[in-house]
């Protein structure tokens, strides 16, 4: 784990808490809002400094603050009074030692954009990165366009009434959150050929709205069960479902398969017919 750092303390003379970031972006350019406290030769400031100090090192070497105060009195160089402090079980500090392969360093851009000296001009920015345009005529233009436009249909048509999907093993997912009523729906599309079907829990059945029911090949089911306790870094945390709503929804599903479709859909009916009929009515007069 590599720790940001929103603090920075030197020599008991200065402490900074923001973006201690040293680096010419946060020194030159944008650095965000900071306070900093320097002590100036003050002895009680830099008292207040080095308290804190050794307070935030006890807390996370699970020692106290006067221990950590009697160490860094015996030795000055941070270090080595954190071997000796952190050699112990329990809540500690360790050294980090992060490794770069050069693969991956090969990968990160150079200093002079990552952490520019100054503000880098646009236009500048936009001729390093961006290619110049290649200029084209219209008839030509139009003519690719309508080429890609017509290789998307023709994919498109092959995708739904072939088995190109199937042969390139690439499952179809098709979200059907609304499509109920018909209940026929939660299986029309699985016998379509769709290896997974979404539908919402709430809408026509009147279930929790945070709800809903994935249909298809259990193998795509399970993978979505991933992003559920006690998977928590994944997506599952913004789409999380109380156990509450699981049980609703089970309920609610029951219910709209045993209820009679044919006299809900009449009742409807009936019903947009009275609201269109008051409509009418008021607008005569």
């Amino acid at each position: 784990m590599n720790v940001h750092s929103k603090i920075a303390i030197a020599d008991d003379e200065c402490i900074v808490i923001g973006s201690a970031n040293l680096n010419n972006r946060s020194m030159v350019l944008d650095t965000e809002c900071c306070i900093a406290l320097v002590a100036a030769g003050e002895p009680r400031i830099r008292t207040a400094i080095a308290g804190l100090r050794d307070r935030l090192l006890a807390e996370h070497l699970d020692t106290t603050p006067a221990e950590v105060a009697a160490a860094l009195a015996h030795d000055e160089r941070p270090n080595t009074v954190l071997d000796w402090l952190r050699d112990k079980p329990g809540r500690t500090l360790r050294t980090l030692e992060p490794v770069v392969t050069p693969q991956l360093d090969a990968l990160v851009p150079v200093s002079a954009r990552l952490d520019p000296e100054q503000p880098i001009e646009p236009d500048r920015f936009v001729r390093e990165f961006v290619p110049r345009e290649q200029h084209r005529v219209l008839t030509a233009r139009f003519f690719v366009l309508g080429a890609a436009v017509l290789l998307v249909a023709a994919l498109a048509l092959a995708w739904r009434f072939s088995p190109l999907g199937k042969e390139l093993n690439i499952p179809t997912f098709i979200d059907a959150a609304a499509d109920t009523p018909p209940v026929s729906h939660l299986w029309d599309y699985a016998n379509m050929g769709y290896d997974l079907c979404a539908f919402s829990g709430g809408k026509a059945m009147r279930g929790p709205q945070c709800a809903g029911l994935l249909i298809g090949k259990k193998e795509l089911v399970a993978n979505a069960l991933l992003n559920n306790s006690p998977h928590e870094d994944t997506l599952g945390r913004v789409a999380k479902v109380g156990k509450e709503e699981i049980m609703g929804m089970i309920k609610a599903l029951e219910l709209y398969l045993k209820e009679d479709h044919e006299a809900l859909n009449k009742e409807w009916q009936r019903r947009l017919e009275y609201a269109r009929d008051s409509l009418s009515c008021r607008l005569r007069r």
